[in-house]
């Protein structure tokens, strides 16, 4: 890589399913994904619902 210092928060198209692989890359800070609080969640106000999937992403570094 021409500048190995520069790291990236990737956010478009990661999954809870492939923020794992995303995680693991050296440049990588961080994911960012709408998956953690879902629109239909957030309308609901099914906060448990969003609060788990938080969770969830916590987990995966």
């Amino acid at each position: 890589s021409p500048i190995p210092q520069v790291q990236f928060c990737p956010t478009g198209g990661i999954t809870l399913k492939n923020a794992r692989d995303y995680l693991g890359l050296s440049n990588i800070l961080c994911v960012g994904g709408s998956w953690v609080a879902p629109k239909a969640a957030m309308q609901r106000g099914d906060w448990a619902a969003i609060t788990a999937l938080a969770a969830e992403a916590c987990a995966l570094r």
